[in-house]
């Protein structure tokens, strides 16, 4: 026909020399130059959807950018972002801290050297990281029979959820709950409680995770006395004999052995020891020139401790 038709594509600008020819039946022609001149037709950049983040507290999670500008053109890219998250050259970091739970609406945008723009909206959505109770190592206690001791106890939830404290104690132990996650061992062993003993506390969050210690309850024996009957005064006339009943315990069942003050004419009976108990006499045999009251006495020996018991012979 007669009609050119120009359709330059996206990377044709430029000025290009052109003709046409009109021929004629007759083989006579005429030709007309003419120029086409394509000019540039900017493309805008394009950024790439962007994928909402769900990320937890105390984790990290990267979205990467991708955005593409026709014509070759220089990318740049920027963001709006919550605090704990960042975006280096096109990469965006999320990091939230233990504090960050929520929904959090952000946005990317794609700036190309033609000065054309596209902006993609995204959701950052943090859900809640339950950080469980933590209970403090707790010290042994170390007492005797019949010597109070204690130990403190501390336990912490990070996300301040409440916390009770339990135990596992021997009978004469207790725990005292202060309802702020602290509290107090306390041991009252009785004179029949040495011995070491396994004990333990746990904590328990309102979040249901637990923390349990284990430690150790240690009573001494606590060394108590022998204790000595009351001895009966002896009464014997001159040359006749009589006897007096002696006894001692000690209540912690240790070795007791037994000895006297006496006058001459009197003695101390076999047995004179016992394991945690004894029981034996006095007698006294006195001379026909012995007359008079004779202070005596007898004495219970166990370990480092004693008792003694007077009495009289007349």
């Amino acid at each position: 026909g007669n009609v050119i038709t120009v359709s330059p594509g996206f990377s044709d600008a430029g000025s290009y020399p052109a003709s046409a020819t009109a021929t004629s039946a007759d083989l006579t022609t005429d030709t007309e130059l003419f120029t086409i001149n394509v000019s540039n037709t900017n493309r805008p950049v394009a950024l790439d959807p962007i994928a909402d983040v769900n990320v937890a507290e105390g984790s990290s999670d990267t979205r990467t950018l991708t955005a593409n500008d026709p014509d070759g053109d220089a990318i740049s890219f920027s963001a709006s972002l919550p605090a704990f998250a960042s975006l280096a050259g096109n990469v965006i970091t999320v990091s939230p801290g233990f504090s960050d739970a929520g929904s959090y609406p952000a946005s990317a945008t794609a700036t190309s050297a033609d000065l054309t723009t596209d902006t993609e909206l995204f959701t950052i959505n943090v859900s809640n990281t339950n950080r469980p109770v933590a209970l403090d190592p707790i010290a042994n206690i170390n007492t005797i029979e019949g010597t109070p001791g204690s130990t403190p106890v501390s336990a912490s939830d990070a996300d301040g959820d409440a916390i009770v404290l339990t135990a596992s104690l021997p009978a004469f132990a207790s725990l005292t709950d202060n309802g702020n996650g602290t509290g107090l061992v306390t041991a009252n062993p009785g004179l029949s409680d040495a011995g070491s003993y396994p004990a333990s506390v746990t904590a328990s969050s309102a979040d249901l995770t637990t923390d349990t210690e284990l430690f150790t309850i240690n009573v001494g024996e606590f060394d108590q006395p022998p204790v000595m009957a009351a001895i009966a005064d002896i009464n014997v006339a001159e040359g006749a004999s009589a006897s007096t009943a002696v006894s001692a315990t000690d209540p912690d069942g240790d070795l007791i052995n037994l000895s006297a003050s006496l006058p001459a004419f009197a003695s101390l009976d076999a047995p004179t020891s016992g394991a945690g108990s004894v029981a034996t006499t006095v007698t006294a045999s006195p001379g026909f020139s012995d007359a008079g009251s004779y202070p005596a006495s007898v004495t219970a020996q166990s370990l480092t401790l004693s008792d003694t018991s007077n009495f009289t012979i007349n």
